[in-house]
C-alpha cells in the first residue's frame, strides 16, 4: 500500500498484512501488521478512493452469515445467493456505518425511518 506522511509531506510504499477494516464515527480504519514498523500501528489521516463498482459476492454473503454480529442475529442464505439478516438493535450512527460498510447491495427492509437513513 501507499501511505502519506504529513510530517514528511511525502508518500511511501509499505507492505502490510491487513487483518480488518473497521468503520467507526464516520471513518474507515485498517487494522494491519506493518512490516516497516515491525507490527507497530500508525494512525493515518487522509482520503482514499473507493471502488464504487464493488458488489458483494456469494462468498461475501456466506462470510457475513457465518460471523456472529449480535446475539439477536438471525440469518438465512436464500437460493439466489442473497442473505437475509434480522437484528434487534438500536438505531445509531455506528449501525448506519456498519451497514454501509457491507457494500452497495445491502438493502434495509424495515423499520421505514431507518430504511430512509440508509
Amino acid at each position: 500500500m501507499r501511505s502519506y506522511s504529513a510530517s514528511r509531506d511525502g508518500t511511501r510504499r509499505r507492505e502490510a498484512d491487513p487483518y480488518h477494516l473497521w468503520f467507526a464515527a464516520g471513518r474507515l480504519y485498517m487494522i494491519a501488521h506493518c512490516h516497516l514498523r515491525k507490527g507497530g500501528l500508525t494512525l493515518c489521516r487522509g482520503t482514499y478512493p473507493l471502488d464504487l463498482a464493488y458488489r458483494p459476492s456469494l462468498s461475501d454473503a456466506a462470510r457475513i452469515k457465518d460471523k456472529s454480529w449480535h446475539p439477536s442475529q438471525e440469518t438465512k442464505l436464500l437460493k439466489d445467493g442473497r442473505l437475509k439478516m434480522t437484528l434487534k438493535v438500536a438505531d445509531n450512527d455506528e449501525l448506519v456505518g456498519w451497514i454501509l460498510s457491507l457494500g452497495g447491495e445491502v438493502r434495509v427492509i424495515r423499520p421505514e425511518p431507518f430504511k430512509a437513513r440508509i
